[in-house]
């Protein structure tokens, strides 16, 4: 007798455990249902957003781009114009004229600016996209308030 007590308790305690397991698998698989449900569901609003945020903010602010042009100015010196654009327009120009010994003057002027004399220029590079976060260190655009 006391062998099939032993072997009751052995088969109860088993099936205790195997209750237990079932009911944390159980428990589990509806978790992770309720979970990929909610996934399911959010994925198109989560997809919305990451769209749409990057466009409201390219939207607020205009796209900076910069171009030089550079002149040779008798006897052994230079000119260089800075053309700072904002979209398609010329916003601001920064002249920087230099001598032999490079000691520089500089002039900023909104708009779009040309001095007389300067027709073609010797070389001109094309306009490059200017990083938000380096704006406010080019003079020409903090000067003429033209960004904060």
């Amino acid at each position: 007798m006391t062998c099939i007590k032993w072997l009751t308790k052995l088969s109860a305690a088993r099936l205790a455990r195997r209750a237990a397991v079932d009911s944390t698998s159980k428990y589990d698989k509806d978790a992770q249902q309720r979970q990929a449900s909610l996934v399911s569901r959010l994925k198109p609003l989560l997809l919305a957003w990451a769209l749409i945020t990057p466009l409201t903010s390219w939207a607020d602010t205009p796209a900076w781009r910069i171009h030089t042009e550079n002149y040779a100015r008798p006897p052994y010196s230079g000119a260089v114009y800075y053309f700072y654009h904002a979209g398609p327009k010329i916003v601001c120009t920064k002249l920087s004229v230099c001598n032999k010994y490079d000691q520089c003057e500089v002039e900023y002027r909104q708009g779009e600016y040309h001095e007389d004399g300067d027709d073609e220029p010797a070389s001109r590079t094309d306009a490059v996209p200017i990083p938000p976060a380096k704006l406010k260190a080019h003079k020409c655009l903090v000067k003429f308030g033209l960004v904060k």
